[in-house]
């Protein structure tokens, strides 16, 4: 499987209480339908999986499965402080017949070499049937290690290894995982703002937050691309760098949040502890993305 176009790393909704929301799943997925999104992956960074409990995962997993067609794809994280409870979601994914699984490799005790992390994900995907995905994210578990030495010691010991969300900005070694024995592994570009670096390796399918509230952005990106314009791409993405840099100048998963508030789908506030947006800092935010003609 090599998944292609745009797959938005959705933010799990809640209730004015705090507690998870699925019943705006429908309408979220239509949202980002009408927009050219060919997929979703569910409860990752952006979804703060880590502040979910496992009965709340499984709820959203049941929630976005339900969604699944042909030509939208669903990718459901499992990652987990505890390698039984990351089992237990990939199992519970499996009954759901999405079309893959992503692991974070551990964020508290962690491998110390590629190899200690192989068979970590060995023990994780030999779960499931489904697809899996590892999902490489040094900024957030601090796991660095060369994602080309890990598919060279990962092929064929992991049978239902797919390929990597690959988180990361070193385009030289993402390079390399795209070319591994002839573009075996399905690599998913997970950088919003290095998308036209990523675009000139090679890459066809990305996965990331900002897809969800601008995508149609990415998507003429990725056109003016195909068609050689690079004049066009350099303008688009730095417009795109532009939109995430105002996201990261407030609280970026919480801007993020307000702005699908402004384009008509409430999705509640972020769990603690990422930080909310004062009236003021939303006002701001509206304001410039107004300013750059976004919003």
């Amino acid at each position: 499987m090599h998944l292609k176009g745009l797959i938005a790393a959705v933010v799990t909704p809640f209730d004015k209480n705090g507690n998870i929301n699925p019943t705006i799943i429908s309408k979220y997925t239509k949202f980002l339908k009408t927009q050219g999104v060919a997929g979703v992956l569910v409860n990752g960074t952006t979804g703060e999986g880590f502040s979910l409990t496992n009965d709340e995962r499984k709820t959203m997993a049941s929630a976005w499965a339900a969604e699944k067609t042909n030509n939208f794809k669903i990718i459901i994280h499992i990652g987990h402080t505890s390698q039984k409870s990351s089992i237990k979601l990939a199992e519970h994914a499996d009954t759901l017949e999405v079309n893959g699984i992503a692991e974070i490799g551990p964020i508290f005790f962690k491998p110390t070499k590629v190899s200690e992390l192989v068979s970590y994900c060995i023990n994780t995907a030999a779960s499931t049937s489904l697809p899996y995905y590892y999902y490489h994210i040094p900024s957030m578990n601090g796991l660095d290690f060369n994602m080309f030495e890990f598919l060279g010691k990962a092929d064929k010991k992991i049978k239902n290894l797919t390929g990597i969300k690959y988180t990361h900005h070193n385009i030289m070694d993402y390079s390399k995982c795209k070319n591994f024995e002839n573009n075996k592994y399905d690599i998913i570009f997970g950088r919003d703002e290095l998308l036209l670096e990523a675009l000139a390796k090679g890459a066809k399918g990305a996965i990331g937050s900002t897809y969800n509230i601008f995508p149609q952005k990415y998507l003429k990106l990725m056109t003016a691309f195909s068609r050689g314009s690079l004049t066009e791409t350099n303008e688009i993405q730095s417009l795109c760098r532009k939109i995430i840099d105002i996201l990261y100048a407030k609280s970026f998963f919480s801007a993020l949040r307000h702005v699908l508030r402004l384009q008509g789908l409430e999705t509640g506030e972020a769990r603690a502890p990422i930080p909310g947006l004062s009236t003021s800092s939303k006002s701001q935010l509206a304001k410039e993305l107004k300013n750059i003609q976004v919003l």
